[in-house]
Formats: structure tokens, C-alpha cells, sequence
């Protein structure tokens, strides 16, 4: 899957492995976007040839988003959401069944 980022010039590509959410992938190019013009601002415009520039902070981001629920704050409360519903479901479940059998009971 291409993702692909365009801000005022600036465009980031990413390419994803299908089961990716979009979500974070866009947060991902967002960030190295943002993060690109902090650290470069303009001076891209005036080059002339291509160029080679050593930048931590991708392999960072790279390296945070190989796991998009704990890089993507959003994704991650999703997903403890998720986890919380199933839990409530399953309890109340659980005490409609409990009250089935005592309301048999009496």
C-alpha cells in the first residue's frame, strides 16, 4: 500500500504493508513532514542537484511507527477502548447469565 503526503512543497511517501492502519501512516508522514521543515525549513527550494542529508530523526519515526498502537496515541486509546468494551460485554454477560439462574431458582 502507497501512502503519499503533500504539505506546501513537502510530500512524504510511504509504502505500507496492507494490514497498516492508514490512520497511522498518515500520522507518520505528518510528523516526518513537520519535523523535515523544523530541521531544513526552506533550503530545499535552492538546490540545485539531488543530495544525500544524515537525519536521525527518520530512522527514529521508523523505527516508533513499526508499531503503530504504541506510536499512534489515537490508535492506541482505540485499542485499550476495544479492549475494555470486550472486557464490560463479557461481564455483563456473565451477570445476566448469573441472574437467569437465580430467578430459576426461587
Amino acid at each position: 500500500m502507497v501512502h503519499s503526503y503533500n504539505r506546501n512543497g513537502h510530500c512524504a511517501i510511504g509504502f505500507m504493508d496492507s494490514h497498516y492502519p492508514v490512520r497511522s501512516a498518515f500520522s507518520l508522514l505528518n510528523q516526518v513532514v513537520d519535523e523535515y521543515q523544523r530541521n531544513f525549513g526552506e533550503s530545499w527550494r535552492t538546490a540545485k542537484a539531488d543530495n544525500t542529508q544524515i537525519w536521525p530523526y527518520l530512522d527514529e519515526a521508523l523505527t516508533k511507527f513499526q508499531n503503530p498502537a504504541e506510536a499512534d496515541k489515537l490508535l492506541k486509546i482505540q485499542r485499550e477502548l476495544d479492549e475494555t468494551k470486550i472486557i464490560l460485554v463479557s461481564n455483563f454477560l456473565f451477570l445476566w447469565e448469573k441472574r437467569r439462574v437465580c430467578v430459576v431458582s426461587f
